[in-house]
């Protein structure tokens, strides 16, 4: 790679007339010539999962004519991931950098960012949302949480899955399903049911 020089000479050439006298141009020192672009170095993906996007700090430096601009010295790079949204593989931003004699290198993107912007899903089969119940009628709950980022830390309804849900009583009823994945994204899904007495027009499971 060329390496900047603050005191670069020309070369020289002699220079005669049609006698014969000569003189030599000798070479001219002192040019500063820079023909090396500024390098950049910035981090890298940490591998872990985060659940706001991903800030890479960076530094560059021009050991010739100097960054163009004092303010590239040092600067960071940001992913966009939309809120709502995950990828394992999300890009920042980039930014050129350039020195005082025009040479620019990029920094960025740096791929391979894993963000989680998006809370789990939850779906609950039972109880069904606007069914009847009849008083007593046991019936087991059936839900389930998942998380295509992190992954689901937990999945929390009043009852264990598989276990029986509350009908002991007559009145509308209310199923809450809290799920929460490992970057701290959480969510919950309500359901309504209705208790009513056995004897009742109804559902009767």
């Amino acid at each position: 790679m060329n390496s900047p020089i603050a005191s670069a000479a020309t070369n020289s050439r002699q220079v005669c007339d049609v006698v014969g006298n000569c003189s030599t141009a000798a070479p001219i020192t002192g040019n500063k010539v820079d023909k090396k672009a500024p390098t950049v170095s910035c981090g890298a993906p940490d591998g872990a999962w985060h659940n706001s996007n991903v800030v890479i700090g960076c530094t560059a430096n021009d050991l010739g004519s100097r960054l163009a601009n004092a303010a590239d010295g040092s600067f960071t790079l940001t992913t966009a991931v939309p809120a709502g949204t995950e990828t394992a593989s999300a890009s920042t931003n980039s930014r050129q950098v350039c020195d005082g004699a025009g040479r620019c290198t990029g920094g960025g993107p740096i791929a391979g960012n894993r963000v989680d912007r998006k809370a789990p899903t939850i779906a609950i089969a039972s109880p069904v949302a606007g069914a009847t119940y009849g008083v007593n009628v046991k019936v087991a709950a059936s839900y389930a949480c998942s998380d295509g980022g992190a992954g689901t830390a937990s999945c929390v309804g009043p009852v264990a899955n598989g276990s029986l849900f509350n009908t002991s009583a007559k009145g509308t009823r209310t199923f809450a399903v809290t799920a929460t994945d490992r970057v701290g994204n959480a969510f919950t899904r309500t359901v309504t049911y209705t208790v009513v007495p056995r004897n009742s027009t109804g559902t009767r499971n």
